[in-house]
């Protein structure tokens, strides 16, 4: 739990720093997609997607035309295996905070690459053993993307990310941001 403070504190400083600019380069979204597991250290392998979501916000143009941040809720999903000997479930989420660098191509379409850290918390259950393991944690998180501007609010985004929780989790999402 104090890590969730720590990072809504951060969060808060963030946009209040951001909205102290004279860039329009804030923004809020909302994105969506699939998060995969590949890890053969707990109980087995578990090699399964399960959907996933994140709330994000933060200022491409924080310090410069090509540095700011962001800064978000992430849900990675349930992943899960079945098996006759075992079936696992996993949850991932947490809050992070990412510095990023963008490349605008025109004032519509950019690239970026982002990396800082994730405050997460993870829940591993074998239901046929009735294990119970929950861990959580502050680890690397790191990722990169595009985005395409519909206008000079809209946008689509389109994202890969990793997560280096106990289990790492990696999610490629899609989705919109609202840019003020």
């Amino acid at each position: 739990m104090k890590n969730y403070k720590i990072a809504i504190q951060g969060m808060i400083l963030a946009t209040a720093l951001g909205a102290t600019t004279a860039n329009a380069g804030i923004y809020v979204g909302l994105s969506y997609g699939q998060a995969n597991v590949d890890d053969n250290t707990v109980a087995g392998p578990v090699k399964e997607s399960g959907t996933g979501w994140k709330f994000s916000g933060g200022h491409d143009q924080l310090f410069s035309e090509i540095f700011g941040f962001d800064t978000g809720w992430v849900d990675l999903g349930d992943q899960n295996e079945r098996s006759a000997t075992k079936a696992i479930d996993m949850e991932t989420e947490g809050f992070y905070f990412m510095g990023t660098a963008s490349h605008y191509f025109n004032k519509d379409v950019s690239v970026f690459a982002k990396g800082g850290v994730i405050f997460w918390d993870q829940d591993l259950r074998d239901t046929l053993t009735t294990r119970n393991d929950s861990n959580d944690g502050t680890d690397l998180a790191f990722g990169i993307g595009m985005q395409y501007g519909i206008n000079s609010v809209l946008q689509l985004r389109a994202e890969w990310e990793r997560y280096n929780t106990a289990i790492p989790v990696s999610m490629f999402n899609v989705g919109i941001a609202l840019k003020f």
